[in-house]
């Protein structure tokens, strides 16, 4: 289902009229800020799968820093694998990289650890290297990363549909009071149980990762 279709749906079940676009009235570009508002909620309850991916930097030798392409704030670092030699990489705190950079004798060669050092003017985040690559080397980051918000009416979210609509609606009952007979904290307790149904489909297909964040 589509950032449109949502917003209609959001407006059906408020007994609006339905809009041929999101930024058609005052009023659907509010339910369409609710959808994307819920939209990053659900982001951040849980490593969905549709939010998986890899980015990829190539290391030149004698240069530690690099930009990480195609990321942006509010990722999440799964691991880090050097698919050259085909181990992982270990993080790396301020405090050591500090003292390998700043203190002792900086050393070269096969690269161990990685530490995030802040983002370039792109908005990429930026990683730091130890030691300084000696060679040429791949590496993996495995992440899982928000999707930009929605903004055109065809825009299709990643994540679960009926939980950016059930949260939308919500925030508009809450918006603008009870909505018949139902509360704002009904509407929240229906989606919030939504939420923990599909994070559990989910964390079923993957029994490994069983912790969650509860919005």
């Amino acid at each position: 289902m589509n950032y449109l279709q949502i917003v209609n749906k959001v407006m059906r079940r408020l007994r609006e009229t339905e809009v041929t676009s999101v930024d058609q009235t005052k009023y659907s570009k509010l339910i369409g800020q609710l959808v994307n508002t819920t939209k990053s909620e659900v982001e951040k309850a849980w490593g969905w799968q549709h939010l998986r991916g890899t980015a990829t930097v190539n290391t030149i030798p004698g240069k530690f820093r690099y930009s990480i392409p195609n990321l942006e704030q509010g990722f999440v670092m799964l691991d880090v694998v050097n698919d050259t030699n085909n181990y992982f990489l270990k993080p790396a705190t301020s405090s050591q990289m500090n003292e390998w950079f700043l203190i002792k004798p900086v050393q070269t060669g096969e690269i161990t650890h990685y530490q995030i050092n802040g983002y370039d003017n792109n908005g990429n985040p930026v990683v730091d290297f130890y030691p300084v690559p000696a060679e040429a080397t791949v590496v993996h980051f495995n992440v899982v990363a928000p999707q930009g918000e929605l903004e055109s009416n065809a825009d299709t979210p990643y994540v679960p549909w009926e939980l950016l609509y059930l949260g939308a609606y919500a925030r508009a009952v809450e918006e603008r009071g009870e909505d018949g007979a139902v509360s704002a904290s009904r509407a929240f307790m229906e989606y919030q149980s939504r939420m923990a149904d599909f994070i559990a489909n989910e964390a079923n297909q993957s029994p490994e990762e069983i912790t969650w964040s509860a919005v």
